[in-house]
């Protein structure tokens, strides 16, 4: 819903440039590009490949689920999970031979995508708009920080670092938030419309170009993935339709 409002808003100030050159929808593309460049290409250029892979052939071999290093020790041996980072965090994170680069593009590309969907999310003014984008935000967080996981957990970086540089992650998106709701506060509706199209452009490329293409992998069946892929389509058509907002 961020691209058509935010389309109504810019062509009714823009007018006949509007009809000549789709200002909302060139943000769009923009919005788009610039997640894409940081993912793909200058990922890419480091020599490593990315996709948030959560099939059974996502984790390195050098990682061992419930583990945080090469370490024998369980997280949660004594009982209590911090106190095993702590005691496991003295060294790498499991890859001596990992590089680090491709940890710190993605938690840059995941991080700009975060700060622009919280300062969608605090740009709203209706609260049937906020909800739906609300659950569009949470329902895809577990598979973004899975991938950041992945990333560090195959490169040299230290454990306490790689902690630090996920809770910065963790943080972008309420960061983004009181950003959008500051903006909210000084900015005219059109600088809103602009900063919500280009918003509107890293949505798609993390829901569709990146998330769903990973998990559709080719050489096994789909047809799970297909069908709650399609489920989570038909609950966000129906949050949309149950909170429809008129105005």
């Amino acid at each position: 819903h961020l691209l058509p409002e935010a389309a109504q808003e810019i062509r009714a100030a823009h007018g006949q440039l509007d009809d000549r050159f789709p200002v909302a929808f060139l943000l769009f593309i923009g919005g788009y590009t610039v997640i894409l460049v940081i993912d793909r290409v200058i990922f890419s250029a480091d020599g490593h490949g990315h996709g948030h892979g959560h099939g059974p052939t996502a984790a390195p071999a050098a990682v061992e689920v419930g583990k945080v290093t090469n370490s024998s020790t369980p997280l949660t041996a004594n009982g209590n999970m911090y106190d095993d980072i702590n005691a496991n965090c003295e060294g790498p994170v499991a890859n001596p031979g990992g590089s680090q680069i491709p940890g710190y593009i993605l938690l840059l590309a995941l991080s700009i995508h975060g700060t622009a969907e919280g300062m969608a999310l605090g740009l709203q003014d209706h609260m049937g708009d906020l909800l739906a984008l609300f659950v569009a935000i949470i329902a895809h967080k577990w598979a973004e920080s899975l991938a950041l996981g992945i990333a560090f957990t195959s490169s040299t970086l230290p454990c306490r670092r790689a902690l630090g540089l996920v809770t910065m992650f963790a943080l972008s998106t309420p960061v983004g938030l009181l950003l959008g709701m500051g903006l909210r506060c000084v900015l005219s509706p059109l600088a809103v419309s602009y900063t919500l199209a280009t918003a509107a452009g890293s949505f798609l490329y993390i829901g569709a170009s990146d998330v769903v293409v990973a998990e559709f992998v080719a050489g096994r069946s789909n047809w799970t993935n297909l069908f709650f892929f399609l489920l989570g389509l038909g609950l966000m058509v129906l949050l949309k339709g149950l909170t429809h907002d008129p105005h």
